[in-house]
């Protein structure tokens, strides 16, 4: 051969076009990115275990859920940010949970439109009210006052209209009985997630589990660290012992029925875990409308499920849950800081048929929407300082006739009338019995709880509270309108069994349907 080296590249050309050099250099391309990946991201999620930042953290959430509204279907989205805003942060340009309820619509509209497909949003009975109950804050807007109310007023207009969408995008997306279960699912391991935070509050007072972003090291439950020792409420991360306690009562019921309906030995375990870990950290809130709720709702879902449940199984029930809060109590005032549940209840004296401690709230705060009894004074409720200074409402009503007035709060109960009709889809023909059916039953006892709830919280003042709300307003619509397919489905399936004159045919499927006006308005 020539002394150019010509020989030797055509040599190393021919064993660069061999097939198996071609396969050993296709999995060494694939394999070395991949192992890359997983080693940075192994040695971050190591650096956090034993030094965690929050800012590694959300950046990390941030991506994985950009990800997945750009790669996967939206629906995950939707179980994404239902893992998320229970833990929201403060930003320079608002909080991070309406940053994420502004970007997930826009960027569903950005794949709709590189799709060309239509941006469908599902229609539902209750857009009507919704859309006057937003125009009923932007009426509000004429007894804004100051620079610095209106920033606040724009705040909570952004917040507001984040928890519709995430109400719309829960009714668009999940919108078959499958996803509905896997959100149920999701929401009540975040519950648990929560519980847990309350629980750690309590072992550990003072400490934080992320530095500057899950932690109790500056407010949570009721004063400063030092008076909590003395007589603790945990608010765990949700910072609020009322908030935590209304989320916890109501995911109990779906804990139970989860509990419950589990086939599966090792699920009906977990599930069990998660509701006992629930009812502690409860008990440790110490407060008082989460135990009564709690209370009325049980009786109340035991009276709906009458005619499924025997009594020796009610009695069993009823009487597991009383002996849990009882240990509950004994063990949580005996060995921890906690406060007594049944001390605070038994302390409690009325004034009429109002709790004393919410005599003067409610009383200032109606005298106060007096002054502006039909649009209210404006989004932002300013409790305000010094000599100005007034209590929350602690009536998410009131606070709604405060805010924007007579007009919204009539809005409000549209909502709530709309929603309720939506909660009775359980009695729909065909549908009784199944599974959903089921869970529909037990969200009518949520929904009926949940008001309770608001005879004595204002959900309104919080970012993380009005999500939970209207978690709860997207979970029932969408059984509804799920129940609704399902049954006119099966409707339409069963055969007819006389002819019309006899009760059969379209006449007899119209009389099979009568019943369906107590759980379903016509389209």
């Amino acid at each position: 051969s020539r002394g150019d080296g010509t020989t030797v590249r055509m040599r190393i050309k021919a064993i660069g076009r061999h097939p198996a050099f071609r396969r050993a250099t296709d999995v060494v391309m694939r394999i070395v990115p991949v192992a890359a990946l997983v080693g940075l991201a192994s040695y971050i999620s190591a650096q956090q275990v034993i030094s965690p930042h929050r800012r590694v953290i959300k950046f990390a959430v941030l991506l994985g859920l950009l990800a997945m509204m750009l790669r996967f279907d939206m629906v995950y989205s939707v179980y994404l940010f239902t893992v998320i805003f229970p833990f929201p942060s403060s930003v320079s340009i608002g909080s991070t949970n309406s940053i994420l309820m502004t970007l997930i619509p826009l960027i569903w509209a950005v794949r709709a439109t590189s799709t060309k497909t239509a941006i469908f949003v599902r229609r539902t009975r209750v857009d009507a009210a919704i859309i006057v109950f937003l125009f009923a804050y932007v009426l509000s807007f004429f007894n804004v006052e100051s620079t610095s109310e209106l920033m606040q007023s724009l705040t909570v207009i952004w917040r507001t209209v984040g928890t519709i969408v995430y109400f719309y995008l829960i009714v668009t997306f999940v919108d078959d009985e499958t996803k509905i279960f896997k959100l149920l699912k999701i929401t009540c391991a975040v519950c648990g997630v929560i519980m847990l935070t309350a629980v750690f509050e309590l072992v550990l007072p003072g400490r934080a589990l992320i530095p500057g972003w899950i932690g109790y090291l500056e407010r949570g439950g009721i004063g400063e660290i030092g008076y909590r020792i003395e007589g603790m409420r945990v608010g765990g991360a949700l910072k609020s012992q009322a908030m935590l306690a209304d989320f916890g009562t109501r995911t109990f019921f779906l804990l139970l029925f989860l509990t419950m309906r589990m086939r599966n030995p090792f699920e009906k375990l977990i599930w069990g875990g998660v509701t006992l870990l629930t009812i502690v950290a409860v008990v440790a809130t110490a407060n008082r409308g989460a135990f009564f709720s709690l209370a009325l709702g049980s009786i109340y879902l035991l009276f709906l499920f009458r005619k499924r449940i025997s009594m020796v199984r009610m009695v069993v029930l009823v009487g597991a849950v009383t002996a849990i809060f009882a240990v509950s109590e004994v063990l949580l005032t005996k060995y921890t800081f906690a406060t007594s549940l049944s001390q605070r209840i038994l302390e409690t004296q009325f004034e009429g048929i109002v709790p004393d401690t919410r005599g003067n709230t409610w009383e200032n705060a109606v005298r106060a929407s007096m002054d502006h009894p039909f649009i209210g004074h404006g989004p932002y409720y300013d409790i305000g300082e010094g000599l100005t200074y007034q209590l929350w409402p602690h009536n998410g009503f009131i606070f709604y006739l405060y805010t924007i007035g007579i007009v919204g709060l009539i809005a409000f109960f549209a909502i709530l009338f709309k929603v309720w009709r939506y909660s009775l889809c359980y009695r729909l023909p065909f549908v009784g019995g199944t599974r959903l059916a089921d869970l529909g039953k037990v969200l009518h006892a949520v929904f009926f709880v949940m008001l309770f709830q608001q005879l004595r919280t204002d959900f309104q003042r919080d970012d993380v509270y009005p999500y939970m709300v209207w978690l709860i307003f997207g979970f029932i619509t969408t059984v509804g309108l799920v129940l609704e397919e399902q049954s006119r489905e099966l409707a339409d399936s069963a055969p007819d069994s006389a002819p019309d004159s006899a009760g059969g045919g379209e006449n007899g499927r119209k009389r099979a349907f009568r019943g369906r006006r107590r759980g379903r308005l016509k389209p």
